[in-house]
């Protein structure tokens, strides 16, 4: 089980999912991998999960789910979140 100290880590940007969440952090990419009906437990998911697991960089395991949620049609790329999320980051 991956640490406390590795799931409070950043994601490289914060990622909109279409259910109209948003994944900041290594924690909550965490829970939503868990979450994923049984149907949605792809390759793309399995390496995300395998990342997870070896406590990969945050910013590996970041690109993978990004990857994945890409794959699934759940990455919400039309979100003005993203955009404004981005600019809080880099203020």
């Amino acid at each position: 089980m991956p640490t406390s100290g590795y799931l409070s880590q950043s994601l490289r940007r914060p990622l909109p999912t279409k259910d109209d969440g948003i994944l900041r952090t290594v924690a909550d990419a965490a829970g939503y991998m868990m979450a994923l009906s049984k149907d949605r437990q792809r390759a793309h998911w399995q390496r995300a999960a395998r990342l997870l697991l070896e406590e990969a960089h945050a910013h590996d395991l970041s690109r993978q789910v990004e990857l994945a949620l890409f794959y699934d049609r759940q990455l919400d790329l039309r979100s003005g979140r993203l955009q404004s999320a981005e600019t809080t980051m880099h203020a």
